[in-house]
């Protein structure tokens, strides 16, 4: 039976059942054991900065503490990061190590309770909007350490509580492991599209396309040597042109004032543009263009380097740079073309980091004929459209697997809601009912 159905037949069986209401405290407490910080290493100190959001888990931390004593865990502790809750930082600890003091480290007392459906309990997104309810500061909220305590958690049978976290369990292993594959697949596909654009684009003193040691070792399976195959018999003569030769090249202004818009409407339909990567280049909208012609945009600042292609009327902004056509080229092929050397600027180290119009107007591309320009644009068009579609489906999917993910975990823990009776109200149990 898939995670899916068994799921659903124990959500039926949750949502009618009678059990057992009790507070955080009950059931575990904060660790107060110490480990010397000559016991840890990046693989066993867990500070809140390696603890990664939404529920990721940890990663080897970059900072290891070398005097002190830190918080020790144990297998089966659960991590939470008590910096901004809203970050869903949480951890269940697979060894023994220590902790900053601002990881809250959670420790069960007691047997009737399980670690793995304890943690899912404390993944939910009830908790973690519990801890922001009840937070300290503003600015950087952290967790109310005694709140936290009293958070309220139902306590099934063992039996109950090992079938929830199973299921669950399953769920976040499924995650993983898609998210893995598509990143895996993803990082195979960049590389074909970074060895055919070097291919294409790489020619030797007499103007025919080869290919360097660099780029034969990237990428060396036997696909890519038919492939390879295929695109041989190019035309064999470039010229060399600069890049100040080819291109008006100016440095993009203030933005507009009388004429700025932050939503796009009929009036405002001019994007207004930075030195950003992808959306978030889009500083605003106006209703003029200063470009309308398709164009390159190169990144001054910050993102120094970062090529764009523009390919609609656009009105570009200080730390950009905008390369508008002069001659006769396809802007597409000049595109894949700086693409490839967007990493390799000399930019100076002293005074302010960024790119300037004589910094780059010399540089010099190929130039086959129009014809073979056009060709070589249409064949990395395909490489990037499906290197696109890839990056973008990459965190649709595993969007959706984890919404899958927290859909069953939150309607598992679903059980019914709870009330005091007088004779009990004084003994912090509740009971849930219908």
């Amino acid at each position: 039976m898939n995670p899916q159905d068994e799921a659903k037949n124990l959500m039926a069986l949750v949502q009618n059942m009678t059990v057992e209401w009790k507070s955080l405290s009950d059931v575990a407490e904060y660790s107060t054991t110490r480990i010397k910080a000559e016991d840890l290493d990046e693989n066993n100190y867990v500070g809140v900065d390696n603890l990664l959001q939404n529920r990721g888990g940890k990663k080897s931390s970059n900072f290891v503490p070398n005097e002190g004593n830190m918080i020790q865990f144990s297998p089966n502790d659960i991590l939470l990061g008590n910096i901004r809750p809203y970050l869903k930082k949480i951890w269940l600890a697979e060894c023994v190590g220590g902790a900053s003091g601002d990881v809250l480290v959670i420790h069960i007392t007691d047997k009737t309770i399980l670690p793995h459906y304890l943690y899912h309990i404390l993944a939910s997104d009830a908790f973690f909007t519990y801890s922001m309810k009840h937070k300290k500061g503003t600015k950087m909220p952290r967790g109310n350490k005694i709140a936290i305590m009293k958070y309220n958690l139902p306590v099934p049978s063992i039996n109950i509580q090992q079938k929830i976290a199973e299921i669950l369990d399953r769920f976040v292993k499924l995650e993983n492991k898609l998210e893995k594959s598509l990143e895996t697949e993803l990082n195979l596909r960049k590389q074909q599209y970074n060895y055919y654009r070097d291919y294409l684009l790489t020619f030797d003193e007499s103007g025919k396309q080869s290919l360097t040691d660099r780029q034969t070792d990237r990428q060396t399976d036997r696909q890519t040597d038919r492939q390879t195959d295929r695109l041989n018999g190019l035309p064999e003569k470039v010229v060399w042109k600069r890049l100040g030769e080819i291109f008006d090249i100016s440095a993009g202004g203030d933005a507009p004032k009388d004429a700025f818009s932050e939503v796009e409407t009929e009036e405002f339909c001019i994007p207004i543009l930075s030195n950003g990567i992808g959306s978030k280049a889009l500083y605003g909208w106006t209703n003029v263009a200063k470009i309308n012609q398709p164009s390159l945009t190169i990144s001054a600042r910050g993102t120094i380097g970062w090529t764009s292609f523009q390919n609609r009327p656009f009105f570009p902004i200080v730390r950009l740079l905008a390369l508008t056509p002069k001659i006769e080229i396809n802007v597409k092929y000049a595109y894949y073309f700086m693409k490839s050397i967007e990493a390799d600027y000399k930019i100076p180290e002293s005074g302010i980091p960024q790119l300037t119009k004589p910094m780059i107007k010399d540089i010099e591309i190929p130039i086959p004929s129009l014809a073979e320009q056009a060709r070589i644009a249409a064949i990395l068009d395909k490489f990037d459209t499906l290197t696109t579609s890839l990056s973008e489906g990459l965190p649709r999917e595993i969007a959706l697997r984890r919404q899958q993910y927290e859909y069953y975990r939150e309607q598992l823990l679903n059980f019914p809601k709870a009330h005091t009776t007088c004779s009990e109200a004084g003994q912090n149990h509740l009971i849930w009912e219908k």
